[in-house]
């Protein structure tokens, strides 16, 4: 084969016009409806440009036109009737350019320009959410290869890729490296992944080198694997030949296919189909790449489709309170072990604890991160500079971050360094430069101007909307002459409300599900939760839910209390017809047992489910965790003991300054840490023991002792592991244990509209006023104070279990409660 090339320098080729993507005769093809099918094909043609005049294709020349459009008859068939094809013109390269002398760079980017802007603008103006296809052959894989490599990831609309078929080019270990958010496809359902493969005759690896670039990555069309394991010409369902005539041949079991040394090496029923069976080119089969395996390519994409329908929307990670600390600014001195008094946390091993975790969710493989606050262990820009640098990981590996103020972050007086029995200032941040710090993961989505907080809206996934809540006070707390601590509590001001209620609406209007983050808690995770922790609900947290709820605001993500825990509280309008509620889903810190983060899956019905992970192994820490430590072997060994021993202090320090003599302050300070402990876990369940250690605290204090079984109930719904499925609304959740009252229950698992036989509520027998297959309304008998379980029972769904749904109050006014203060020493 003789390739004649232009005569001319390729740094010197006529350019010629810029295509419009705005005009549709600058598209070879678009669909009549583009709703025909749910989903979209870009599809890049392969070389047709081979003449000897120009180096970039015309794309006015209707030769040139016509013959990109046969491949759309030749290839991209294989998608019609599964999607909507959108092909654009695009100013190829000669095929001359593998032979040219001369620098090729020019010709070679106005031809991926033009690609480039044609699929931007394809995202933009045509694919109104459509999951979609990228497809290709030759120059076209090659343009969307390099493409990919660029940009991939970077936009939420990538996650709506079903598979990339860049056939006849190749995707190598370089380009995963350049852009690790690129995946390979490895089995026959796996969506958002790519697929390349050379098809040659054994032995001629060495003939396509061009092609595949050395070592790359195929996947084998017959087994939709990357493995070298032989597949049969039986897997070969069909192979088609498109004649110059139109008409096409088709044969069942045609060729074999394996992958050897970067190749798809084939045997075929009839090699003399493929071209020539001697010299230079024989056995290349490039031109063949899609009709080898016409057949299994149609099945796979009506499988991808089907997978990328069934498969969740979304899966996400969420951290909160990193309380990050560079070992250079502490020290085992005096003053450091002062602060570490009030602030037991894990702030030596933070820098692993951090790498670990984010090595963990790019092998989970999750769209986007949430972070709730608290970055840095009390706002020094050095800190924050280290935590953005680890999120930059999560970027390169095409996993977005977003992230939200904490009250350790702004303003910080306590950003100090500690040297002995000394400290000094160093670097805060003020609003401004966290906003700076955090361009990359979050705040690139420039907060409304108008507001008066760093909140701000995005949508992480197309369909998904975050709204990004900055609830923290940090405004003028910094003065030269007159430093004031941190301010711990949070507020939401009227302009932030207002601002909050009307993305909800427009979220909601949009058919968009919504989510809300912040740093403090809307809602109570234990009862009593705003008398002795109060500055860690947001103000106004009882007003400021229920607003939220009817709005449409159904989760909220948050932080700042440092335990794993999820409640859920509803509310019925005046009329009683509609319930709504709202979920507070609280995560752990990184930085204190059991240093826990979540993995959350949004379904393809919009419901979410929950996973709770544990930081299980860290890398040795200088002064701190070692994995060899024959004591405690394990990280979260290592992290209990010292979180424990860490609270323990504490509280024994805070309760001896209260009117407890020591052996008291002891008995309570321990079981403030065993307390908090079993909070900060989740699903806490009181033992035996631990029933015991609350009986004697409640000789010394009352007070203190309901306090402590407060932190030690836990509220409905499950804390850990949790299918939204299993998510009801209870309205009321709670009545007088000497009145009891109505309560209606609602979920989607509780039976068929009439066969529910029994409902106890707390153990008690509740019978049963009215029901639907969505909701049984019951009347709460009396009952003991405390919380308990609701359980309902009906022919077609058996027995189902609300675990920790109703509480039996004492009857008395929240205002005669005795408010046990002296039973919360401050975690901040």
């Amino acid at each position: 084969m003789k390739v004649n090339t232009p005569p001319t320098n390729p740094a010197d080729a006529v350019i010629p016009r810029s295509p419009d993507y705005d005009q549709t005769t600058d598209w070879l093809v678009l669909p009549e409806n583009p709703d025909k099918h749910p989903v979209d094909v870009f599809w890049v043609y392969p070389t047709v440009l081979a003449n000897d005049t120009q180096w970039l294709m015309d794309i006015d020349d209707p030769e040139l036109r016509q013959a990109a459009l046969h491949t759309v008859t030749t290839q991209a068939s294989v998608f019609e009737g599964q999607a909507n094809i959108y092909a654009p013109a695009y100013r190829q390269t000669n095929i001359g350019i593998l032979f040219a002398q001369g620098d090729t760079t020019l010709i070679h980017q106005t031809a991926n320009q033009d690609v480039e802007a044609a699929f931007k603008y394809y995202l933009e103006n045509y694919n109104n959410g459509h999951p979609f296809i990228l497809a290709g052959h030759s120059q076209g894989s090659e343009h969307l290869v390099e493409i990919a490599t660029r940009l991939w990831g970077k936009s939420p609309k990538h996650n709506l890729l079903v598979a990339a078929y860049t056939l006849g080019w190749s995707v190598t270990p370089g380009d995963i490296e350049k852009n690790p958010a690129i995946k390979i496809c490895k089995e026959a359902d796996q969506t958002g992944c790519f697929i390349a493969y050379n098809s040659i005759a054994p032995g001629k690896q060495s003939k396509i080198g061009s092609l595949t670039r050395g070592k790359s990555y195929v996947v084998n069309p017959l087994s939709w694997k990357t493995d070298s394991v032989f597949a049969p010409a039986s897997l070969n369902l069909e192979s088609t030949f498109f004649n110059d005539d139109g008409s096409t041949a088709s044969y069942a079991n045609f060729a074999t296919a394996q992958v050897v040394n970067s190749g798809l090496q084939v045997l075929a029923a009839k090699p003399d189909i493929l071209g020539p069976t001697s010299g230079p080119y024989a056995g290349i089969y490039h031109s063949f790449d899609y009709s080898l395996f016409y057949k299994n390519i149609q099945d796979n994409v009506a499988l991808r489709i089907k997978s990328f329908a069934n498969k969740p929307k979304a899966r996400f990670a969420i951290l909160s309170d990193l309380h990050y600390c560079n070992t250079s600014l502490i020290d085992e001195g005096d003053a450091f072990k002062k602060y570490l008094i009030s602030n037991p946390k894990l702030f030596r091993e933070s820098d692993a604890i951090i790498k670990a975790a984010v090595e963990e969710i790019i092998a989970a493989d999750v769209d986007f991160v949430l972070v709730a606050g608290d970055m840095t262990k009390d706002g020094e820009q050095m800190n924050h500079r280290s935590v953005a640098e680890h999120f930059d990981k999560l970027k390169k590996a095409g996993i977005s971050t977003w992230v939200t103020t904490g009250n350790h972050d702004i303003n910080n007086s306590d950003a100090k360094k500690y040297t002995g029995k000394s400290t000094s200032p160093v670097q805060t941040v003020t609003p401004d430069e966290f906003i700076k710090i955090y361009e990359n993961h979050g705040y690139g989505e420039k907060p409304d101007p108008n507001l008066d907080s760093l909140s701000y809206v995005c949508e992480p996934v197309p369909g998904v909307k975050l709204i990004v809540i900055d609830s923290c006070i940090y405004v003028d707390v910094l003065d030269e002459d007159n430093p004031t601590k941190p301010v711990t509590g949070g507020t939401i001001t009227a302009k932030t409300e207002k601002w909050i209620i009307d993305q909800i609406h427009e979220a909601k209007k949009e058919g968009k599900i919504v989510y809300g983050m912040m740093h403090h808690g809307i809602l109570e995770h234990f009862s009593g939760q705003s008398k002795m922790y109060n500055d860690f609900v947001v103000q106004d947290f009882d007003n400021l839910s229920e607003k939220f709820a009817k709005a449409g605001l159904e989760i909220m993500f948050t932080g700042h209390f440092h335990a794993t825990d999820i409640v859920t509280k509803s509310w019925a309008d005046q009329a009683g017809t509609h319930t709504y509620s709202l979920t507070d889903i609280e995560t752990g810190s990184l930085a204190s047992y059991p240093v826990p983060y979540r993995i959350c899956t949004i379904n393809a019905d919009g419901s979410l489910d929950i996973t709770t992970k544990k930081i299980e192994k860290i890398d040795p820490v200088k002064d701190g965790h070692n994995s060899m430590n024959a004591e405690k072997p394990t990280f979260q060994e290592y992290a209990k003991a010292y979180g424990t021993e860490g609270l323990q202090k504490l509280g024994q320090i805070v309760y001896s300054k209260q009117d407890f003599n020591k052996k008291e302050a002891t008995l309570l300070g321990n079981l403030f840490a065993e307390s908090l402990m079993v909070h900060y876990t989740g699903d806490e369940s009181i033992s035996a023991e631990a029933r015991r250690h609350i009986d004697d605290a409640a000789k010394i204090s009352e007070s203190v002792a309901q306090g402590f079984l407060s932190l030690q109930t836990d509220l409905y719904p499950a804390d850990n592991n949790l299918k939204s499925q299993t998510i009801f609304t209870i309205t009321p959740n709670n009545a007088c244990s000497k009145d009891g009252g109505k309560v209606t229950i609602k979920g989607n698992v509780l039976g068929n509209g009439n066969d529910i036989t029994s409902v106890t509520i707390a153990g008690n027998a509740a019978p049963i006023i009215s029901q639907t297959d969505r909701s049984v309304t019951v009347t709460a008998e009396t009952g003991a104070p405390g919380t308990g379980d609701i359980e309902i029972t009906s022919k077609s769904k058996g027995v189902t279990s609300i675990h920790g749904a109703f509480t039996y109050t004492d009857c008395k006014p929240m205002s005669s409660v005795s408010t046990p203060v002296i039973a919360a020493p401050v975690v901040k």
